[in-house]
C-alpha cells in the first residue's frame, strides 16, 4: 500500500508500508488530517498522564476543569533556571519533577517494561497467528535507511527455504558495538570505525595470509597508480598533453564508452587486471572479557537470549558506497562508522561470534548460550552497487558448506529485488515484475567516475 500525503503547496510525501508493494491501493490524505490524528493521539497522552497523577478530574467533574482550562493555567516553562541547569532538568512546565538527566536510566526502563509488556500482551490475543518457524539464516544489518528495503527483500526470500524454515533480520548500529581504529593491508590510512567523536583505543591492523601472493599484486597496484599518475601529469603539460591527444584518444575514449554505458564491463575488466585480492587476517584488539560484554550488549538489544532462538548461521553485513566523484561520498556511508565503511567492524563481531572463548565467557558472565551449530559470517553490502562481499569464507564449519549456497541465492534475489525497487524510485525501469517472476536485476556502478546506472532485467 502506498499513502501520498500533501499539502495545500502540493508536495508529497511518499511512505511505503511493509512488503514493497508498489502497485497496489493508494490512499491519499491530506496534512491536515494527518496533523489532526496527531493531535487527538498527544492530547490522548496528555490527558491519561494527567489522570494518572491526579491533577485531571474524572467523571461529571471533567467538564468544568477540562484540559484546555488546566492548561491555560499552567506555566509553559519552569521559573527554576538553576534547578534547570544544576540537574539538567526538563525545561517544559508539563514535564515530570523527576524528569531529568539523573533519572534517565530509571525512566527508560520503566518506559522498556510498560511497551514491550503491551506489545507482548496485545500480541498473545492476537488470533490465526503463523506457525513459529525455526530461522535458518538471520541477518545483522545497519539500522541505517538505506539497508531497510534491503532487509524488507531478505525477510521476502522465503521461497527459497524448506516449509518450517525462517529467515530474520535485525537491526543494530552499524559499527556493532566494536568502535575500533581500522588499518587496512592494501596500505590505506588508518580510519576510526565508530560513531563521530569517538577515540577508541583498540586498532585492527590486518596483514596478508600468503606475502607471496600479496607482493604480486601490489606490484600490479603500484604500476597501474604509477601509470595512472604519469598521464595525470602530462595532461598538465602544454605539449605533452598534445601528444597524449594523439596517441591516447582511442584509449581514452574507449574507457569512457565504458565508463558511461557499461559500467560493469568496466569494473570486471579492471578486477581482471588487478587480479584477485589475496585474503587478509587480523587479531581481535579486546580481551575476552571486554568482547563478550560488548557481544552480549548486541545480543541482548535484539533479544537473542535462549538458544532456541539462533539460526545456523548468522550473517553480519557492514555497508557503505564506494564513489570516486561524488563530493558527498562520507553521507553514503556508515553513519554508525563515522561516514566510513562498516565491513571490518562486521567482520570483527562475527569473529568473535566463533570465538570459543568468548562463547564461554558468555555463558558464564551473561548467561547466554550461542549453540554449537551457530556460525557467523562477516560481510559487507554496497548501497550503491548492490554487491555484497562475504568475508572468511573457507572457514565455514563442514556442516554449513552444503547450505550455504541456499544462503547465497537469497542474498542474491534480495539484492535484485531491491536493485529493482531502487530503479523505480530513480524511474529508470517499471517494476512489474513481481514474486518469483523477478529474474533480472539492475546494478548501480558506483565505482567508476561516471556512477553510471546499468540495468539488466531479462
Amino acid at each position: 500500500m502506498k499513502i501520498h500525503c500533501s499539502s495545500c503547496i502540493q508536495h508529497p510525501i511518499l511512505v511505503e508500508a511493509p512488503g514493497g508493494q508498489h502497485d497496489g491501493p493508494t490512499a491519499k490524505i491530506s496534512l491536515v488530517e494527518w496533523a489532526s490524528v496527531q493531535s487527538i493521539i498527544h492530547r490522548s497522552s496528555i490527558e491519561a498522564m494527567l489522570t494518572d497523577a491526579g491533577l485531571l478530574p474524572t467523571g461529571a467533574q471533567r467538564q468544568a476543569n477540562s484540559l484546555s482550562t488546566l492548561l491555560a493555567k499552567t506555566k509553559l516553562l519552569r521559573s527554576e533556571p538553576h534547578e534547570i541547569l544544576s540537574n539538567h532538568q526538563n525545561p517544559s512546565g508539563l514535564a515530570f519533577t523527576d524528569q531529568n538527566a539523573s533519572k534517565m536510566s530509571e525512566l527508560e526502563t520503566e518506559y522498556e517494561s510498560v511497551t514491550l509488556g503491551a506489545i507482548a500482551r496485545k500480541a498473545a490475543q492476537l488470533p490465526n497467528q503463523p506457525p513459529k518457524t525455526t530461522p535458518f539464516v538471520q541477518f545483522f544489518c545497519c539500522i541505517d535507511e538505506r539497508e531497510c528495503s534491503f532487509r524488507r527483500h531478505l525477510e521476502g526470500s522465503t521461497n527459497l527455504l524448506s516449509p518450517g524454515e525462517g529467515i530474520e533480520t535485525f537491526g543494530v548500529p552499524g559499527f556493532f558495538d566494536f568502535p575500533i581504529r581500522h588499518k587496512s593491508a592494501k596500505g590505506d590510512l588508518e580510519c576510526t570505525l565508530a560513531p563521530e567523536g569517538n577515540h577508541p583505543p583498540h586498532k585492527v591492523m590486518e596483514c596478508w595470509r600468503d606475502n607471496t601472493q600479496s607482493t604480486q599484486w601490489n606490484k600490479k597496484r603500484r604500476l597501474l597508480a604509477q601509470l595512472e599518475t604519469q598521464w595525470e601529469t602530462w595532461s598538465f603539460c602544454p605539449i605533452r598533453s598534445v601528444i597524449l591527444s594523439l596517441v591516447g584518444c582511442i584509449p581514452a575514449l574507449i574507457n569512457m564508452v565504458l565508463m558511461c554505458c557499461f559500467p560493469t564491463l568496466k569494473r570486471k575488466i579492471v578486477e581482471q587486471i588487478y587480479g584477485e585480492q589475496p585474503e587478509t587476517e587480523f587479531e581481535n584488539p579486546f580481551t575476552v572479557e571486554e568482547s563478550a560484554d560488548k557481544l552480549a550488549r548486541t545480543l541482548k538489544n535484539i533479544g537473542l537470549y535462549t538458544p532456541d532462538k539462533y539460526g545456523h548461521c548468522i550473517v553480519v553485513l557492514g555497508h557503505g558506497s564506494r564513489t570516486v566523484n561524488n563530493p558527498f561520498d562520507a553521507a553514503h556511508n556508515c553513519g554508525a562508522c563515522g561516514g566510513r565503511e562498516g565491513g571490518p567492524n562486521a567482520r570483527l563481531i562475527a569473529s568473535v561470534g566463533n570465538d570459543r572463548q568468548v562463547r564461554a565467557s558468555l555463558a558464564e558472565r551473561h548467561g547466554i548460550s550461542i549453540p554449537d551449530h551457530t556460525h557467523f559470517v562477516g560481510g559487507y553490502h554496497d548501497t550503491s552497487s548492490e554487491l555484497v562481499d562475504l568475508y572468511d569464507l573457507d572457514r565455514l564449519p563442514q556442516h554449513l558448506v552444503s547450505s550455504f549456497s541456499k544462503i547465497r541465492r537469497i542474498i542474491d534475489e534480495a539484492r535484485g529485488r531491491n536493485a529493482l525497487e531502487r530503479c523505480g524510485k530513480f524511474m529508470l525501469f517499471k517494476n512489474d515484475k513481481k514474486g518469483d517472476n523477478v529474474n533480472g536485476y539492475m546494478k548501480v556502478d558506483g565505482d567508476d567516475k561516471a556512477s553510471a546506472l546499468e540495468h539488466v532485467c531479462t
